[in-house]
């Protein structure tokens, strides 16, 4: 997406100077129309004889700046249309679930609430799932979310660290998880009870530590 940016960010600024030597092309073309006294509304009959070939090459550089201005116009529009259906991209999730797993349902729809797309696939036995995607066992939980390119999460991760996590470089990351089933977590909500937990991120050898500790209800949004 940064990239994404970088490159439009150039395109707008090249644009931008197209635009400019148009608006100069047209006070040039009117100082020669002045020069030769041939001003009209017919912009050919503007040109002296020795000057007709700057004169067409003038007016096809206009031709093209003005087309580069309306790009200019609607290229915002079109950036942002890539940058959000980019930003939905990232946001998409498969999740893995046991059919009976009510707190699963629970916390899709913490994640469907926050503007995430989720599909589910059902299994009776995830240990599979788990041991494919490098997910220790003591690092387990109920349900597992997978994203296109590969990034786990595993049990109850609030919304927000999944987002923060995604937008974020970590080379080295596997995913999150948030162990077992804290009582409170997102889909765990149990009347007003809240249990603090950690959220700890996975890396490629296995290796893990906190990413977030997460001490309140209200902390666990944005």
């Amino acid at each position: 997406m940064f990239k994404f940016i970088s490159k439009l960010i150039l395109v707008f600024t090249v644009l931008s100077a197209l635009v400019g030597q148009a608006m100069a092309v047209d006070t040039m073309s009117f100082e020669m129309d002045i020069d030769n006294k041939h001003y009209n509304s017919n912009s050919e009959s503007n040109c002296s004889t020795n000057m007709s070939q700057l004169c067409l090459e003038a007016k096809m550089l206009k031709k093209i700046t003005y087309q580069a201005a309306v790009l200019l116009l609607i290229l915002p529009s079109v950036a942002m249309a890539n940058i959000h259906h980019g930003a939905n991209d990232a946001f998409e999730l498969l999740v893995y679930k046991s059919p009976s797993c009510g707190c699963c349902k629970k916390w899709i729809t913490h994640l469907e609430s926050q503007g995430f797309q989720l599909r589910t696939k059902d299994f009776h036995n995830l240990s599979d799932i788990k041991n494919e995607y490098g997910i220790s066992p003591n690092l387990r939980s109920c349900h597992t979310a997978v994203t296109e390119s590969g990034f786990v999460f595993e049990g109850h991760v609030p919304s927000k660290f999944i987002k923060r996590f995604l937008l974020e470089e970590h080379p080295k990351a596997i995913g999150l998880s948030v162990p077992a089933m804290p009582v409170g977590s997102p889909g765990m909500e149990v009347a007003e009870q809240f249990m603090p937990y950690t959220v700890f991120i996975i890396y490629q050898d296995g290796s893990y530590e906190p990413y977030a500790k997460v001490e309140s209800y209200e902390s666990q949004f944005d």
